[in-house]
């Protein structure tokens, strides 16, 4: 596989996390709402969940709140969908950013067990350059920040968890300047992902945990996790991405 070296700017959304190719592909949805989430999302975009070759079959994880103690889950190529209550066949999506960046496993709706924060990658494939879950954990872009509307996204973010100030050739691209101030959890949102979360809608993207950061890594073709505008001498428009989860990034930090 080719790789490219982009400048990305990424935002942290609760739903966001990372995505690897499973060992076995499902050969169907493990519950009726997982396919019907799974086709609206695809309505929204191509691709927005992951093909279903691509999937896990769908597996009982532990949860506190679930029947006999366990809910339903099924680990799409961009997704974790979760079957909590069968009587209600109420589909829910894993908050897997928050999960493995603060290294506390969500196991009930308000029961955690303590891992340590992911050195998994934010973006790109599990061998990227770039900074990881843990990285990002306990920096100044998870602390409540007020509304910078209007302005250019700066700040950076190198692969050991510096936070610094860019001033690179994608400064002032239109697309990251800050249109949304995050009421629900004060951090600031660039235009790029304002506009791609209103497309697909809040339930899909979820809230934003982080301040926008720009990053420097290797580029993938074919695979891309967190949100993010990437730039590079190749690749230079808009491009934002839907957030992924898979069972083998889950496994790599819950084990």
């Amino acid at each position: 596989m080719r790789y490219r070296p982009v400048i990305s700017l990424a935002v942290v959304f609760i739903m966001a996390a990372i995505t690897a190719v499973p060992l076995d592909a499902a050969p169907t949805f493990a519950a009726p709402g997982f396919g019907q989430q799974w086709k609206v999302g695809e309505a929204f975009a191509p691709n927005f969940w992951g093909p279903l070759a691509t999937a896990r079959d769908g597996q009982p994880e532990e949860y506190k709140e679930g029947a006999s103690g366990k809910r339903l889950v099924q680990y799409f190529d961009k997704a974790r969908m979760e079957l909590t209550d069968p009587t209600t066949g109420a589909v829910t999506n894993g908050l897997l950013a928050r999960e493995l960046i603060t290294g506390r496993m969500q196991t009930g709706n308000t029961t955690f067990e303590a891992r340590t924060p992911a050195a998994i990658p934010v973006a790109g494939d599990l061998d990227n350059i770039g900074p990881t879950y843990a990285t990002i954990n306990g920096s100044s872009l998870m602390a409540e920040t007020a509304s910078t509307e209007t302005m250019q996204a700066s700040q950076s973010l190198n692969a050991t968890g510096t936070v610094g100030l860019y001033t690179g050739p994608y400064l002032n691209d239109p697309y990251a300047v800050i249109s949304h101030p995050e009421a629900a959890t004060h951090h600031n949102v660039p235009k790029a992902f304002c506009d791609f979360r209103a497309r697909v809608g809040l339930a899909s993207i979820g809230y934003a945990i982080s301040e926008p950061f720009w990053t420097t890594g290797a580029s993938s073709p074919t695979r891309r996790r967190t949100p993010t505008l990437t730039r590079s001498s190749s690749a230079t428009s808009a491009s934002t991405t839907t957030p992924g989860a898979t069972q083998q990034a889950r496994d790599l930090w819950a084990t």
